[in-house]
């Protein structure tokens, strides 16, 4: 049974653009958006790093608040940015899948059920309960120098990908 076609959005692009801000996060003020924690660190956070904000306005902290904007617009500020966070409840959420896609760090609670069942530098798994360890490790990779991609990763999900499109295709066909 192939029934998690999220997988059909992962695509590989690479950009050289310089970096503007360091954290770009997608903000939804929805009682099923479980972002407290993550909004406590950006708040933190935004004290030592450039912190952009699309989506809901974010009242706290020293943020530059998009807002509602065009779907090309968010891609530009994702190119521009060198790390996401993640909305809390999934792993695999839109924005998460387009920040991956343009070459940007995600991070994850590792606290969920993740539906990541493959590694990659991209996929940063921290424990958002943990408040001080999480920010540590945060301010620690946006010192560090950007690593490459393995490619390890993505035969699985191109295989998983094509598996899909191949079903939609017979399935569909007929």
């Amino acid at each position: 049974y192939l029934y998690n076609f999220i997988f059909i959005l992962f695509k590989i692009k690479t950009h050289h653009i310089k970096k503007k801000y360091d954290i770009i996060f997608y903000n939804r003020n929805h009682a099923a958006k479980h972002s407290d924690k993550v909004k406590k660190i950006l708040i933190y956070l935004s004290n030592f790093c450039s912190v952009c904000i699309v989506g809901d306005t974010f009242e706290q902290g020293n943020v530059k608040n998009f807002g509602w904007i065009k779907r090309n617009k968010v891609f530009e500020l994702i190119k521009e940015s060198k790390m996401a966070f993640n909305s809390s409840e999934n792993s695999l959420s839109i924005f998460g899948i387009d920040c991956f896609n343009h070459g940007v760090p995600v991070l994850c609670d590792s606290n969920l059920e993740s539906q990541i069942k493959f590694k990659n530098d991209l996929y940063i798994r921290l424990n958002f309960n943990n408040f001080q360890k999480s920010c540590e490790k945060i301010l620690s990779l946006l010192t560090q120098k950007k690593t490459k991609q393995h490619l390890t990763p993505w035969n699985n999900i191109f295989l998983k990908k094509n598996k899909i499109k191949n079903f939609l295709f017979l399935y569909l066909r007929s």
